[in-house]
């Protein structure tokens, strides 16, 4: 046992996301109270869930059993030839859900939240002056921007949360299990990393700088209801752009 007392578990799922064989395969996290930092790395690593110490045998079952039909299912999903059914539920540019499937799942996921009186997040993010790039570079420009900022987003959520293309320009994450301040460490992750590295647009190696701005919120303790939590979220991305845009606002009331 002394060999593992000063194992990183998080460079082991690094290297299972890293391996074709085992890229889907399901991890949760054991942490405990004041590891905050590694629960945020393993998100970014790409863990599928988490639980906090001391743990409840019944509630580490079903978040087992959870993951393991998940990942069932996407394997035949992946598998099948049903390419007509998952398009009908996928964005065309980005390759994530679209509005259609965010609005039938969005309800089930905050009742289960309410039900089970667990944390339930949504980060809405929006590229800024996506118009002026597309004025600018071509609606090209546009498409390329929009699939690298979903390829950016979709590397730094965990396999548990949902990703949507919500409207020309915004995408929303619905982040099971989360609290507002996680949620927030997320969100300031994405837009970092959108931020930190210019995109290509087009063949001709051109890069242009982009940024997001991103609202933040979560479902409330006492009546809450899916269209408050999204209006809170929205609420605090407009506080985003009115604030000089590329940056995170959390509303949690």
């Amino acid at each position: 046992s002394t060999g593992f007392a000063d194992f990183d578990p998080l460079r082991l799922c690094s290297q299972l996301r890293s391996l074709d064989r085992t890229r889907f395969v399901p991890i949760i996290l054991l942490a405990q109270e004041g590891e905050e930092g590694r629960i945020v790395r393993g998100l970014e690593l790409g863990i599928n869930d988490y639980l906090m110490r001391p743990i409840d045998q019944q509630e580490l079952t079903a978040r087992l059993r959870t993951q393991v039909r998940r990942k069932r299912y996407n394997d035949q999903l992946r598998g099948s030839v049903t390419q007509t059914i998952e398009m009908a539920v996928t964005d065309s540019v980005t390759g994530l859900h679209n509005r259609r499937y965010l609005d039938s799942h969005l309800q089930t996921l905050f009742d289960r939240a309410v039900a089970r009186r667990r944390p339930l997040s949504v980060v809405i993010t929006d590229i800024d002056h996506l118009k002026s790039i597309n004025d600018t570079h071509g609606h090209y420009a546009g498409g390329d921007v929009l699939r690298e900022c979903a390829r950016r987003l979709r590397n730094n959520i965990r396999g548990i949360d949902l990703a949507c293309v919500f409207g020309v320009d915004e995408f929303v994450v619905v982040m099971p299990d989360t609290d507002g301040t996680v949620a927030e460490k997320v969100a300031e992750r994405i837009r970092a990393e959108i931020a930190h590295m210019p995109f290509a647009v087009g063949h001709d190696g051109k890069t242009i700088e982009v940024t997001v701005s991103v609202g933040v919120s979560s479902v409330l303790k006492g009546v809450d209801s899916v269209a408050g939590l999204m209006k809170r979220a929205d609420l605090a991305l407009y506080a985003a752009k009115n604030g000089g845009r590329n940056r995170v606002v959390v509303n949690l009331d």
